[in-house]
């Protein structure tokens, strides 16, 4: 059964269908079937449905996918064909950039299809890696359901560097490998080619993203070397001590049905690296969710790949941007600055816009439930908050548009441009229209054009007017021509999720009081210590905080003390929070009367303090040979004899496990099939979803995931084994229907389940008794590998998210809560928290939804209560 056209969903006998790629059978009986389709039009719709008897194959029958004539090249084609067959690396100047080659394949037979793997056949220029040979990881051998389409690869290396007389493009052979249920062994060949592209040539290359499979970036070299060799550190803004400053970088985030060949040929040749993420697709989730982490993927491996393959003076610093983008690309742009606008050097969006327009207007029901749902989109709605600029401020900035655009009305332009004005982020520039010098509506110029004033002069994204813009960037807000960002004297920064903003000045909220309220911070540099330029001198800073529980301080090296909401910190107490995974942290619960609670430093643990699943209170600062810090004069940060509830590692950090729903995608992840019911129907239905989740992550995201049967994941002793321990977990069914749902759920803190939670499906949140009988439930949960050091500020922590309901129905509501369109702002962009329960009344049927808490507990300011 295949759909095209404006068809939005199809189902046949309630079981949704993927669209625009090719269908695995449908076991029908004779009769009579309904099938329904959801159509999406402005005017006239048109659409096609065929269905057509299938050969039924008991065998498995994984397929190299082939691609159509041209789709992926012109863009359009994209939303109907899915992603494109292969993905391979250019050669560039006679090295292979990174040694990745991906495929696609899809299992199109009825049965499992055990052993996948893709094979390097070796060629006179080309041959596989051996895995004592690279610190690449190797791609694992793995399984597909019956219809899966999963991304494939396997890792290259060049026999020896090579010029065109080598016979470029050079080929590269592929064997695919597989077996059937029952051992028999089978094979597809498929031979490819590498481009050969020169020094000044843009050129394509793979990385591994968040979730483990290949994606695509374009790039272009520098003109000349213009990294420096210094000692690597963390990373953070102006960190004490050496900085490793590399290449910058000029990010450039392509708009919709553009390619990132095609975004980084919009270039001339630059003495600074252009990098062109792809997103993920050509809509790149409009730089949100997926596509917003990708980009992030893609510098790191920029900065690796630059560092290995052309040595330390041609290094790519991902903390050295440039960033900029056209049309959507413009919007995400903006979203990533006002994230991160510590590594952003100067930033310049092109026909974009501060917010993109999402989400459904006939949501009824109570405002506050909507605000909730609302709250988790709000990392990327950064003109939800009117002093959001003032993340930016003192980043060179500068905003252009053709004064004719159609497409994206100038007058979103300009409000980029208000936005900043009213917080002081430009310094000081007049905010009226006669003296807005970093908007620019170019007379003539529509949404896109070549040229600006004359053949070939780089047109809208590099005319000499966006040349010079990024000199004088370069140059240093100050003048200081070394290249590094200068901060003004007041800033402000402020975020609703700690899992994507980065902080200001070195300041990192790690965790939030409430989770996903607005918190911000508000430093003043004291004037009395500043250099004469503004840049140079001790320093003292002045922080004030609002709903900031845990923070990472790793300011400029200039500054000796720190004053944190009344707390002194000394150069000492700095040079500890410098440590990996050192923090300062605050108790509500310890403020005294008139009084702010005071900071703590909560020390890294002993490296030799394991962290397991039933143990995850160990001791900080075990062990520690450091001074314990003690302040011999008030006011000053104190450590003290025992830590503050705020300092245990059990509670929720950073990026590591916050949400909301959408971050389960942010790392590997499996999709784990619950076969511990005895109804055969539902667990059709659960690997039915897996199937349709992993497939629906392929073709928006040309991801891959593993889709894993719960059996195959437990031991003879009920505990889950290794290999589901290094990935988020996508658990279809609940405690009665899933073997590790039985296991993780009774253990969430904010969730009690009944009668072992088996027997009977009744769970309680929130002083609410529920069934679900009558309730769906969709929640993110915590889980560990057990095998962390405590030392590890990342941990080996992961998340799960349960898709949990009694039966095929409940099971149909959960998978809805789960994937409905009436949640999705855009493409994987969830409108879900960290929970949501279904039932028969509420807006879209949702009767509760919310936030957990530090240690995943009711938060009852975050949430909204179903009774």
């Amino acid at each position: 059964v295949t759909c095209q056209g404006a068809v939005k969903e199809a189902y046949v006998d309630g079981r949704e269908i993927l669209l625009g790629s090719p269908q695995p059978t449908l076991r029908l009986a004779a009769g009579t079937w309904a099938v329904h389709l959801l159509l999406s039009g402005s005017a006239a719709v048109h659409f096609l449905f065929t269905a057509e008897a299938a050969r039924c194959v008991a065998s498995p029958q994984p397929m190299l996918l082939k691609m159509s004539a041209g789709s992926w090249e012109t863009g359009p084609g994209k939303w109907t064909v899915g992603p494109k067959a292969y993905d391979l690396p250019d050669v560039i100047d006679g090295r292979l950039f990174s040694p990745l080659v991906a495929v696609r394949v899809q299992n199109r037979a009825a049965a499992w299809a055990k052993d996948v793997q893709l094979v390097v056949m070796p060629t006179p220029h080309v041959v596989g890696f051996e895995e004592a040979e690279t610190d690449w990881e190797q791609p694992a051998v793995q399984s597909l359901a019956p219809g899966q389409a999963a991304v494939l690869y396997a890792l290259i290396s060049l026999v020896q560097e090579v010029s065109a007389a080598d016979g470029c493009p050079l080929e590269v052979r592929l064997k695919l490998r597989y077996s059937g249920e029952d051992g028999s062994r089978f094979e597809e060949l498929a031979t490819l080619q590498l481009r050969c592209r020169k020094r000044k040539d843009s050129f394509q290359f793979l990385f591994l993203d968040v979730d483990g499979t290949p994606q695509m970036a374009a790039a272009r070299l520098p003109i000349k070397a213009c990294g420096q060799d210094s000692d690597v550190d963390d990373g953070s803004q102006g960190s004490r001590g050496a900085a490793a400053h590399g290449c910058p970088v000029l990010l450039s985030l392509h708009g919709m049905d553009v390619t990132a060949s095609r975004a980084a040929d919009c270039y001339k040749p630059k003495p600074y690296w252009v990098l062109a993420p792809h997103g993920r697709s050509t809509s790149a989730f409009f730089w949100q969710g997926p596509g917003d982490w990708s980009a992030l993927a893609s510098l790191e491996a920029l900065s690796e790949l630059s560092l290995a393959v052309f040595g330390s003076p041609w290094r790519a610093s991902p903390r050295r941007l440039l960033v900029t983008g056209h049309s959507n690309g413009g919007y995400g742009a903006w979203s990533f600055a006002q994230l991160r606008p510590d590594r952003v050097l100067g930033m310049a969006p092109l026909a974009g816009m501060p917010v993109l327009a999402g989400g459904e207007a006939g949501f009824e029901g109570d405002p506050f439930l909507r605000a909730v749902m609302d709250a988790s989109t709000l990392e990327y709605l950064s003109a939800a908050h009117s002093r959001s600029g003032s993340n930016m401020a003192g980043i060179p900035f500068l905003a252009r548009t053709g004064a004719d655009d159609a497409t994206i009305a100038p007058w979103l332009t300009r409000r980029l441009y208000r936005l900043l004005c009213p917080t002081g982020a430009l310094g000081g520039r007049s905010c009226t229209r006669g003296g807005q010098a970093g908007v620019v509506e170019v007379p003539g110029k529509g949404h896109w054009w070549w040229d600006t004033a004359k053949e070939n002069d780089g047109g809208v994204m590099d005319d000499s007017q966006m040349r010079q813009h990024w000199k004088r960037a370069l140059a240093g807000g100050a003048g200081r021509g070394d290249g590094e960002q200068t901060l003004p004297h007041r800033f402000e920064y402020s975020l609703w999720n700690p899992a994507t903003s980065e902080g200001r000045g070195g300041l990192q909220p790690l965790s939030l009081q409430v989770p996903f309220r607005l918190a911000r911070l508000q430093v003043t540099r004291d004037q009395a210590e500043l250099g004469a330029d503004g840049g140079e001198g001790h320093e003292t800073w002045r922080v004030a905080t609002s709903n900031v529980r845990r923070l990472r301080l790793r300011p400029p090296g200039a500054v000796r003390a720190l004053d944190l909401d009344g707390t002194r910190l000394d150069a000492e107490d700095l040079t500890r929070l410098a440590r990996r995974g050192a923090f300062a942290c605050r108790e509500p619960s310890a403020k005294q009367p008139g009084r702010e609670p005071p900071w703590v430093i909560c020390r890294p643990p002993a490296a030799g303090c394991a962290r397991t699943d039933d143990d995850t209170s160990c001791p900080l600062g075990e062990n520690d040979t450091e001074s314990d810090g003690e302040a011999s004069r008030e006011g000053h940060l104190k450590q003290p004899g025992s830590p503050p509830s705020c300092c245990d590692p059990i509670e929720r950090v950073g990026p590591v496990d916050y949400g909301p729903m959408r971050r389960v995608f942010a790392k590997r992840f499996m999709c784990v099939v619950g076969t511990a019911g005895s109804d055969l129907e539902v667990q059709r239905h659960l690997l039915h979803y897996a199937t349709l989740l992993a497939n629906r992550w392929f073709q928006e995201g040309a991801g891959s995931t593993r889709v894993v049967l719960d059996r195959d994941l437990m031991d003879e002793k009920n505990e889950i084994r290794i290999a589901a321990r290094t990935h988020n977990l996508i658990l279809l069914g609940g405690p009665a229907d899933n073997l590790l749902s039985s296991v993780l759920l009774l253990r969430h803190p904010g969730i009690t389940w009944h009668a072992d939670g088996r027997s009977s499906p009744v769970f309680e949140i929130g002083g609410c008794r529920l069934s679900l009988a009558r309730n769906a439930l969709v929640s993110l949960g915590p889980w560990s590998s057990g095998t962390a050091k405590c030392g590890d500020e990342h941990g080996e922590r992961f998340v799960y998210a349960v898709i949990a309901g009694a039966g095929a129905d409940g099971m149909r509501k959960a998978w809805r809560l789960f994937l409905d369109g009436a949640f999705v702002v855009n493409h994987w962009q969830h409108r879900t928290p960290e929970f949501v329960i279904g039932g028969e009344t509420g807006s879209d049927n949702v009767v509760g939804a919310g936030f957990w808490g530090n240690r995943w507990e009711w938060q009852p300011d975050a949430s909204y209560s179903p009774c």
